[in-house]
C-alpha cells in the first residue's frame, strides 16, 4: 500500500511541474503591465477618453493601465500574433469602481461581455481558440478600470488540431475465375477381374 507522504510527494511534484511549464511559456502580450507606458498598445493616450498609464494602484511592478472615461471611449487593444487553430490563456487583473461597464474581445471573439467589476484586484482567466495569424486583443471600459500584468500563453495542456486523415480508396473486390474441373480417369487395375480363356491342349 502507497504511503501517505510517498503520494503527497508525488502531487507535489505534478503541481510544480504543471506549474513550471505555465512560467516557462513566453508572454505574447508586449508591455502587459504598462512599465513602458503605452508602448505596444493603441487608444487615446487620455484617461478622460481612453485608456493611460498611473501609479497610484500598480498590482505589481510601478505602473498600470487606467480608464476613467465614460463616454465615447476609446479602446485599449493590442495586435498579436498567434498560430491560427491553437489553444491560448489570457489572464489579468483588474479592478473598478463597481459601476460602468467592462469587456474584453480578440477580433469578433467575445471572452468577456460587458460587466461591472469588482472595487478590488481581481484575477481573471480565460481560453480561446485562435482563428487567424493575427488577431487584436481589445479592452472596452466605460467608468474607472485598473488593468495590470496581462498574460496571454499556448494553452499547452489543449491538443492542437489533429492532422486529417484521407482513407484509402476501398479495395477493388476481383471475381475469381474457375477452371472446369476435369475428372481424372480411373488408372488400369492391377488385378484384372477376369483371365483369359484357353482351349485345353489335345493329347498325343
Amino acid at each position: 500500500m502507497l504511503s501517505l507522504s510517498f503520494l503527497f510527494s508525488f502531487y507535489v511534484i505534478v503541481l510544480f511541474l504543471i506549474f513550471e511549464t505555465t512560467w516557462s511559456q513566453t508572454n505574447l502580450i508586449t508591455n502587459p503591465g504598462a512599465e513602458n507606458g503605452l508602448t505596444g498598445w493603441t487608444s487615446s493616450s487620455n484617461y478622460n477618453t481612453g485608456w493611460s498609464v498611473s501609479t497610484l494602484y500598480p498590482h505589481t511592478g510601478t505602473y498600470y493601465f487606467f480608464s476613467q472615461c465614460t463616454s465615447s471611449c476609446t479602446a485599449l487593444s493590442q495586435t498579436i500574433t498567434l498560430s491560427s487553430g491553437s489553444n491560448y490563456i489570457l489572464s489579468f487583473w483588474a479592478f473598478g469602481s463597481g459601476s460602468g461597464s467592462f469587456q474584453v474581445t480578440i477580433d469578433t471573439i467575445t471572452l468577456y461581455s460587458s460587466f461591472v467589476l469588482p472595487t478590488s484586484y481581481t484575477y481573471y482567466t480565460t481560453t480561446f481558440t485562435a482563428s487567424a495569424a493575427s488577431m487584436t486583443l481589445t479592452f472596452t471600459s466605460v467608468d474607472d478600470t485598473r488593468l495590470d500584468d496581462l498574460t496571454l500563453i499556448v494553452n499547452s495542456a489543449a491538443p492542437t488540431y489533429l492532422p486529417t486523415i484521407t482513407p484509402s480508396a476501398a479495395p477493388t473486390t476481383v471475381a475469381p475465375t474457375y477452371a472446369p474441373t476435369t475428372k481424372p480417369t480411373a488408372p488400369p487395375s492391377a488385378n484384372p477381374s477376369y483371365l483369359p480363356t484357353f482351349p485345353p491342349k489335345k493329347s498325343a
